[in-house]
């Protein structure tokens, strides 16, 4: 069951996030529809994929320091 569980919170997060993706593009890219528009998706999610990294890592690293 916990198994079952991770992967529907994961589906969950994952599909939140490639909305997220979507929209800040959207909101960047002016609604452009050519060939720029491939990079900027791909910028956004390195982006958004290296912030949400390295707030699990910081805030793990303090979890671990406070017990």
């Amino acid at each position: 069951m916990t198994g079952f569980v991770v992967i529907l919170l994961m589906t969950y997060l994952i599909t939140s996030a490639d909305s997220a993706i979507l929209i800040v593009n959207t909101i960047n890219g002016a609604g452009e529809t050519d060939g720029r528009r491939r990079r900027h998706i791909i910028f956004w999610g390195v982006a958004l994929a290296l912030i949400v990294g390295s707030m699990l890592i910081l805030g793990g690293m303090m979890l671990f320091g406070s017990q």
